[in-house]
């Protein structure tokens, strides 16, 4: 009797260090980033914020990462000491060649080289968020690592469709979603789950003061709908803050131009210190509700413009398969009011963290709320759903059922 509960003892035992000793091994991914830009951004670019946030994200997971980028891309921007780096391209395409007719054999270099160094660096598994030129080398190479691919974009294109349609049945290729919407226009193919984006915390100050406007930010373009934020602050009697570019499409600038120039009261575009100029404007009593064009947000005034908002507004015109802007929002304790299209009912719930509305009308109704909602919960919200952390665990499960199914099929 006592022998038999020696051994047992002595199998657990045995047992516990081999489970610590199997869960401990690190996983190793490469990462693939796209050609255009620097990891993390300065600036726009959120593709490129998202691999950042993952490897923070990743710090307390026994994963090594090894991410092919551009070479501008540093391990001190990143914040980490667990990153190996590699490039073809010192810097980024973004800024080298712009919209150059040869930007297909550009992307297509960068793929050929990630997949080159990777290969050599001997990784289980990698992890493509480079967009459909790097997927379609995957395609035709059919590689034996398997490959997971992150969907950032809209798939309702049809010529999209037909070009995800081609990797039905190829082995070793799994896809996920970024949002349950973002699945809607193509249900048809085999994704191995949604991972929300998400953002590193700690970048992002939460302010509890609070200015008498809204905000719009980013993109410049009729599907963003700017011209429905300039109508629904108005109505609410708050002045409205719009940053970013102008899309340079004709369809950009002729929106721009035609739609929202004209009903901009003040600019602050050229001038040198814009955020103590917009600061200086309100603290002007003014009961006419302004526009303001503030310009191309930078981080650290991304951050400011967030927090010192009365609410953010989202009043878009396209199924956007997920939108950190509202992330970040909620992360700076500033809830968000959006219409209800791609994945806003997906990251906003009603009265935690914003309002989902169904029109420009809803959106006022919801304005003159959000005040009720503090931004200590609006900020508990995000963390709770959408911190990098929790991104990084949901990929590195996804990374070992990816491995555990690959085994099985040996």
């Amino acid at each position: 009797m006592t022998f038999s509960i020696f051994f047992a003892i002595l199998l657990a035992v045995r047992c516990q260090i081999y489970l610590k000793r199997s869960i401990s091994v690190e996983t190793r991914v490469g990462l693939i980033s796209s050609a255009w830009l620097a990891v993390p951004p300065n600036g726009y670019g959120g593709i490129e914020s998202v691999i950042a946030d993952l490897i923070a994200g990743s710090q307390n997971l026994p994963v090594d990462l090894r991410l092919f980028t551009v070479g501008e891309t540093s391990e001190k921007d990143l914040l980490s000491r667990r990153i190996t780096l590699g490039w073809h391209f010192q810097k980024g395409l973004y800024s080298e060649i712009g919209d150059s007719p040869q930007n297909i054999f550009y992307e297509a270099t960068h793929a050929v080289a990630a997949r080159a160094w990777l290969e050599a660096q001997n990784v289980e598994l990698v992890h493509d968020h480079a967009g459909v030129v790097s997927q379609a080398i995957a395609l035709t190479a059919q590689p034996a690592v398997p490959t997971l691919i992150t969907l950032h974009g809209p798939l309702d294109l049809p010529w999209v469709q037909d070009f995800y349609r081609l990797f039905r049945g190829i082995k070793n290729i799994y896809f996920n979603s970024i949002s349950d919407a973002q699945r809607r226009a193509l249900p048809d193919i085999d994704y191995i789950a949604t991972v929300y984006n998400g953002i590193d915390m700690a970048k992002f100050p939460v302010a509890e003061i609070k200015k008498d406007y809204c905000l719009i930010i980013g993109r410049i373009t009729p599907d963003k709908g700017q011209h429905a934020a300039i109508e629904a602050a108005r109505e609410a009697g708050l002045h409205l803050v719009i940053a970013g570019h102008v899309e340079s499409s004709d369809a950009g600038r002729k929106y721009w131009q035609e739609s929202i120039e004209p009903e901009i009261d003040i600019s602050l575009n050229e001038k040198h210190n814009p955020m103590r100029a917009l600061r200086e404007i309100l603290s002007i009593r003014d009961d006419r509700p302004l526009v303001i064009y503030f310009g191309e947000a930078d981080f650290k005034q991304k951050c400011e413009l967030y927090g010192l908002a009365r609410c953010t507004l989202m009043p878009i015109f396209w199924e956007e398969p997920f939108g950190l802007v509202m992330v970040e929002s909620m992360a700076c304790g500033t809830p968000v009011v959006g219409f209800n299209r791609g994945s806003v009912p997906e990251v906003v719930t009603d009265w935690e963290s914003g309002f989902v509305v169904p029109d420009t009308a809803g959106m006022v109704r919801a304005i003159e709320n959000v005040n009720r909602i503090s931004p200590k919960n609006c900020r508990r919200y995000a963390e709770k759903m959408f911190s990098a952390e929790r991104m990084a665990e949901n990929y590195f499960r996804l990374y070992r059922d990816i491995l555990r199914d690959g085994n099985s099929e040996k």
